[in-house]
């Protein structure tokens, strides 16, 4: 039994660290942290994530 186990990548951490940063600045920036709703922050965090993911499917189905 000598299976891999799975590493941690700290590009996974992107979107949440996106969110953060985008949601904190523009709080500070404006002086309101009800400026930028929270769902806008949560959806554009998406948006990371999705163009983070990339061709992992394809990937994951030629290597299996």
């Amino acid at each position: 039994m000598n299976s891999k186990t799975p590493q941690g990548n700290f590009v996974g951490l992107l979107p949440l660290l996106f969110f953060l940063i985008l949601y904190i600045s523009s709080g500070i920036l404006t002086g309101s942290f009800d400026n930028l709703p929270l769902l806008v922050a949560m959806v554009m965090a998406s948006v990371v994530a999705f163009c983070l993911k990339g061709d992992n499917v394809m990937i994951n189905s030629m290597t299996s």
